[in-house]
C-alpha cells in the first residue's frame, strides 16, 4: 500500500501504468521463484542439506524451507534506505474515512467494486497455486521438485507479460479514454483469465501448465491496472488505504477462499482424487473470473478535467 502510494506521486498519470507493471515484476519473480526453488530446496533439505545443522536437522523438512527462504529478507529491506520520499501532489488536508467510504461508494460503488473483484480473482490464484502441484504429482507422476519448477516457470513467463501487457493496456486506454476508461483494461485482463478456464478440463499436464501461464497472465495484468487505477480514483490522503482494502480483500478472500473451494467444489466431481482437483480448480477459475467480469460491468463515467492523462 505504501509502495502505491509512492509510486503515484513519483510518475505523471501516462506513466503510471508502466510503472507499476515494472513495480510488480517483483512480486511475479518472487512468486516463480518461491515454487521453482522451493521445490528444489525441499528435495534437498529432505536428501539431508542440513543434516550436520544442530537444531535445524530436528526440524520437518517444510520449516527449513521457510527458514532458508526468509533469510534474503533483513539485506533485501536495507534497500529501502535508497528510497527518496516524492513531493505529495494535490493534498486537501487531513480526510476522514468517511470520506473514503464515500468515495468507494460514489458512481455506482466503482472503487469498492474494483477491490471486490481484485479479492475474487485473488481466490483463483490462491486455489489454482495452492493445489496445481497435488495435480500435477497425481496425474503426472512428477516429483515435488520437478512440478514446482514447472509451475514456477509458468507462474513467471505469465507474470513478466502481465506486467507489461497490464502497465501498457492501462496507459494505452487512458490515453484515449481519460483515467477513468483504465477499466476497460482490467475488463479484458479478466477475459484472458476466462479463457484460460476450458484449458484445466483437459487431463493434459502441458495443456495445464500452459492455462497456468495464460491465467497468470490476465490475473497479473489486471492487478497492475487496478493498483494504478484505485489510487486515482480517490484523493492522494486515501490512495494508500484503499489499495490497503484491496489487499484485504485478496487476503480475505483470495488466501481465505481459495484453497478451500478448490476442494469443496472436488467434492462434487468425479473422478479420483487428483482428476477432482483438476476440474475443482477448473470450476473456481470459471467461477471468479466470470464474477469478476460482473463487477466490472458497469457503465463507464464522462472523464471530468480532473481526470486528464497530463
Amino acid at each position: 500500500a505504501a509502495a502505491t502510494s509512492l509510486i503515484a506521486d513519483s510518475f505523471p498519470p501516462r506513466q503510471r501504468g508502466r510503472a507499476f507493471g515494472l513495480f510488480h515484476i517483483g512480486a511475479v519473480i518472487g512468486s516463480g521463484m518461491a515454487l521453482g526453488l522451493g521445490g528444489m530446496l525441499f528435495a534437498s533439505v529432505q536428501g539431508g542439506l542440513l543434516g550436520n545443522v544442530p537444531i535445524l536437522r530436528d526440524l520437518p523438512a517444510w520449516r527449513n524451507v521457510m527458514l532458508l527462504a526468509a533469510l534474503p529478507g533483513i539485506p533485501v529491506c536495507l534497500l529501502l534506505l535508497t528510497v527518496r520520499e516524492p513531493a505529495r501532489l494535490g493534498l486537501r488536508g487531513a480526510q476522514k474515512l468517511g470520506a473514503l467510504v464515500k468515495a468507494s461508494l460514489a458512481q455506482r460503488g466503482r472503487v469498492a467494486r474494483t477491490c471486490l473483484c481484485v479479492g475474487v480473482v485473488a481466490a483463483g490464484d490462491y486455489g489454482l497455486l495452492s493445489w496445481l502441484p497435488t495435480v500435477l504429482r497425481g496425474s503426472g507422476g512428477a516429483a515435488a521438485d520437478t512440478a514446482g519448477q514447472s509451475i514456477g516457470l509458468m507462474v513467471a513467463i505469465g507474470g513478466l507479460g502481465g506486467c507489461f501487457l497490464g502497465g501498457w493496456l492501462a496507459d494505452w486506454f487512458a490515453r484515449r479514454g481519460g483515467l477513468p476508461a483504465r477499466i476497460w483494461a482490467m475488463r479484458l485482463s479478466y477475459a484472458l483469465c476466462a479463457v484460460s478456464v476450458p484449458l484445466f478440463l483437459f487431463a493434459d499436464v502441458n495443456l495445464g501448465l500452459l492455462a497456468t501461464a495464460l491465467w497468470v497472465l490476465g490475473s497479473v495484468s489486471g492487478i497492475v491496472v487496478a493498483n494504478a487505477y484505485l489510487p486515482e480514483a480517490v484523493g492522494n490522503e486515501h490512495r494508500a488505504t484503499v489499495i490497503a482494502f484491496s489487499n484485504i480483500c485478496s487476503a480475505i478472500i483470495g488466501m481465505g477462499l481459495g484453497p478451500t473451494l478448490v476442494v469443496a467444489l472436488s467434492w462434487l466431481m468425479p473422478g479420483a482424487a487428483h482428476e477432482a482437483l483438476r476440474l475443482g480448480i477448473a470450476a473456481l477459475c470459471a467461477l471468479t473470473s466470470i464474477a469478476a467480469l460482473l463487477l466490472l460491468a458497469w457503465r463507464l463515467p464522462a472523464a471530468p478535467e480532473t481526470d486528464s492523462i497530463a
